[in-house]
């Protein structure tokens, strides 16, 4: 099982754990995550230093790539790439182009029941205002909604 350690930062504390309870809650999950979860300081943990690093290098390697101004590659970058053990799959413009279209839209909003419209006035019957968490909430509503069907 894999236990999940979080950089402690108060900014993000509550939504990571509201997220890590409803990855726990689907089924194709939950075998492989622990019952737990838990905060570290980042300075104190190896193990978030690495991850902050290759999400920063990792950045830092998809900017260059497809940013105006080319660069050569990193060294922080190359060194955990020639690992083997570090791997990101880019994603270009191209890729996007369905899911931005309003077929694909059409398709999710029938797959999923989430439309603004439906945020929109779930804010207004629960008086939340419109942040992250909240509509981490909604969706969890929603989700909800649908296994009741």
């Amino acid at each position: 099982m894999a236990e999940i350690v979080f950089d402690m930062r108060l900014e993000s504390k509550f939504n990571a754990a509201l997220l890590y309870h409803m990855t726990c809650e689907l089924q194709d999950y939950e075998p492989y995550l622990a019952s737990k979860i838990s905060f570290a300081m980042a300075r104190e943990v190896p193990c978030i230093q690495i991850a902050d690093l290759f999400a920063r290098e990792a950045m830092k390697a998809v900017d260059n790539h497809f940013g105006v101004v080319k660069r050569p590659d990193r060294k922080s970058w190359i060194a955990l790439h020639d690992t083997g053990r570090f791997h990101v799959d880019v994603k270009g413009e191209e890729y996007f182009m369905d899911i931005s279209s309003a077929a694909y839209h059409a398709i999710a909003e029938g797959q999923t029941g989430i439309t603004r419209e439906r945020y929109v006035n779930w804010l207004k019957h629960t008086r939340c205002l419109p942040n992250t968490t909240n509509y981490i909430r909604f969706m969890q509503w929603m989700e909800k909604k649908r296994g009741m069907h």
